[in-house]
């Protein structure tokens, strides 16, 4: 959102946008005119006159560039971001999980973002009431939550279900054997673009649970290659993981379709060919002004 905001990346919800900004909540200001007022007015001035194209990765986003002072004067496109399927495919559940030692017969739930636990925009204080209700039907012997992105607490999240904190791990090779180890992969963001890591989840064959809010259902097909749910309703988050881990012959289903979804919609040749069209589109609109 910064193109169109007074400096956030995420509002959180402040709307203050869609006038110019101030009294902004992320500095603790009580002043119309203050940074971020300063940045949207300036953002103001440099957009005026300017023959911009602007590309969002999202409908969401774009829906939000439109209504936008500063950005919906121009023309506003979807293209997404692009994964590379060779990079992130499957691998057999039993051989990432023996490179990542994790137990090889237990429903893994995989949670994961940068600063996975501390960063409120990624809703992990909503995953863990979620998944104390989930061990009641699925007993915590048998499911295990792996968080990547954030270290082992000294005092473990009560659950209701053991878990293993796999840290930060930086490199694709790592990230795609932890998505292909999981079972589901679990995204309760409470506000999101276009997620790499829902990307990355799919591209590697795993369901993903997500809100349906942002740009997720630009990724997730509800009951096709994974579950939308209940803004922000823990007991419809349970319900979607529930659902996808209880029934194997269905999460092979969801599997093929997500590992489907990213190649026929998100690779990077065909994202990278919409990118032309709207260049060339672009040139031959300046040619007949």
């Amino acid at each position: 959102m910064w193109a169109f905001t007074g400096g956030c990346h995420y509002d959180d919800g402040c709307g203050r946008y869609a006038a110019h900004c101030g009294r902004c909540p992320v500095l603790g200001s009580r002043h119309e005119l203050d940074l971020s007022s300063l940045g949207w007015r300036r953002k103001n001035s440099a957009y005026r006159g300017v023959p911009l194209n602007v590309v969002t990765p999202s409908r969401w986003l774009a829906n939000l560039a439109r209504s936008s002072p500063l950005l919906g004067q121009f023309p506003v496109h979807v293209i997404p971001n692009a994964i590379d399927p060779d990079v992130y495919q499957p691998t057999g559940k039993e051989q990432a999980r023996k490179q990542l030692r994790l137990p090889p017969e237990r429903k893994i739930i995989l949670f994961g973002a940068l600063r996975a636990t501390s960063e409120k925009r990624k809703g992990y204080h909503l995953l863990q009431p979620a998944l104390k209700k989930l061990s009641f039907t699925i007993p915590g012997r048998d499911a295990l939550a792996v968080i990547v992105g954030a270290s082992q607490p000294d005092v473990p999240p009560d659950f209701g279900m053991e878990s293993i904190f796999l840290g930060t791990l930086s490199d694709d090779v790592s990230l795609a054997l932890a998505y292909s180890a999981a079972d589901v992969f679990v995204a309760p963001s409470i506000q999101e673009n276009l997620s790499n890591a829902v990307l990355e989840s799919l591209a590697c064959g795993t369901p993903v649970v997500a809100f349906d809010i942002g740009g997720m259902p630009d990724m997730v097909e509800h009951r096709g290659n994974g579950y939308l749910v209940r803004p922000f309703e823990t007991a419809d988050l349970t319900h979607g993981l529930e659902w996808v881990l209880q029934n194997d012959e269905r999460r092979a289903a969801l599997s093929a379709r997500a590992r489907q979804k990213v190649t026929d919609t998100f690779a990077a040749p065909k994202v990278a060919r919409e990118h032309l069209a709207l260049y060339e589109e672009a040139i031959e609109s300046g040619k007949r002004q």
